[in-house]
């Protein structure tokens, strides 16, 4: 990998862990508070959809600022970032409930980390997905350093 491929690859994974850290803190709290309106599995579901949601709308725009650097309100490239990120989302919303549906589990910290691990598989796949179809075009290129 060229040291500025390596750089744009720094630069896209703190824009993602920044992001991803607001999605878990938010899921860590609004997870128990809808618990208290609805059942666990439907909260748990809800909360990792809306957490996701949140998460994926800071990371398109810091990415598009600070990552790829494209100019302009470009109505397609948001598209296209939601299109990678959907599928993302749906396979975050069912399998989290599932896997603690499946460790019949109730605590917290167990859910925040089966998010963690979904999330990270997840993670390399919406990467290449955004370098490669997202946010390629001939003036969007990583920093020459």
């Amino acid at each position: 990998m060229k040291n500025n491929q390596f750089i744009h690859f720094i630069k896209f994974s703190g824009v993602s862990i920044f992001a991803t850290i607001l999605e878990y803190v938010l899921f860590f709290f609004l997870t128990p508070l809808l618990c208290r309106w609805m059942n666990q599995t439907i909260a748990d579901g809800l909360s990792t959809a809306l957490c996701y949601l949140l998460a994926t709308i800071l990371c398109y725009i810091l990415n598009k600022l600070f990552v790829f650097k494209t100019k302009g309100t470009d109505l397609k490239e948001a598209f296209k970032f939601f299109v990678v990120a959907t599928p993302k989302m749906l396979i975050t919303t069912f399998l989290v409930p599932a896997f603690i549906a499946l460790l019949n589990t109730d605590t917290n910290i167990i859910k925040t980390l089966i998010n963690i691990c979904i999330q990270t598989v997840l993670f390399f796949v919406g990467y290449l997905f955004q370098k490669i179809w997202v946010f390629n075009k001939n003036n969007t290129r990583p920093e020459e350093s």
